[in-house]
């Protein structure tokens, strides 16, 4: 995709967006709108922010090498130095364990 969005973005939009309808319009009964419900649909629509950054938890070394050829490899390092290694992710019955041993460069801090 451009600007390096993935996939997963078109998915999120999408996902969110009927979700936040189905949620403002209480699935199509409402016959009037709500603030309380219309602020809870913009806050599940707003979650396709993220969605970017989803390749981060599932596949971190090619997102930051593809980011790396596409930006330049400082950014790719500072990025990756702003998502260190938080613990495992699960994805899809699948566990994803992270490297803990990734510090930025300076850093005296142990993993």
């Amino acid at each position: 995709m451009s600007v390096g969005h993935s996939y997963w973005t078109i998915i999120m939009g999408i996902l969110c967006g009927v979700i936040a309808d189905l949620i403002q319009s209480k699935a199509g009964r409402a016959k009037i709108l709500e603030l309380r419900r219309g602020q809870l649909a913009y806050a599940v629509f707003s979650l396709w922010c993220v969605s970017p950054l989803i390749p981060v938890f599932y596949d971190a070394d090619s997102y930051f090498s593809k980011i790396a050829e596409s930006w330049s490899a400082d950014y790719a390092a500072d990025m990756r130095a702003i998502f260190p290694a938080v613990g495992h992710c699960r994805l899809g019955g699948r566990h994803f364990p992270y490297r803990t041993d990734r510090s930025p460069a300076g850093d005296t801090r142990q993993p």
